[in-house]
């Protein structure tokens, strides 16, 4: 899984820092969490509980709507 602060590419050991930063700069900030259904549920909780230990409360989960067909699993299931 791919991670990017303010759309440059991140790797998760630089994610603590830039977040303190982050909070130093502007304690009220909001922050944007954009997963696509491939991302890895783990990771975004890892980054969930990095923006939480570096101070900042205000977070968002942005959500894209999922296509008429979904595989769940190895299923494949229509939606009407």
């Amino acid at each position: 899984g791919a991670v990017f602060i303010n759309q440059q590419p991140s790797t998760m050991a630089a994610l603590p820092s830039l977040l303190q930063d982050v909070r130093v700069r502007r304690a009220d900030a909001l922050v944007l969490i954009n997963a696509d259904q491939a991302a890895r549920h783990g990771l975004v909780v890892a980054i969930l509980d990095a923006v939480r230990a570096a101070g900042l409360q205000r977070v968002s989960l942005q959500t894209q709507a999922v296509s008429k067909t979904a595989n769940i699993g190895t299923a494949a299931s229509s939606f009407p």
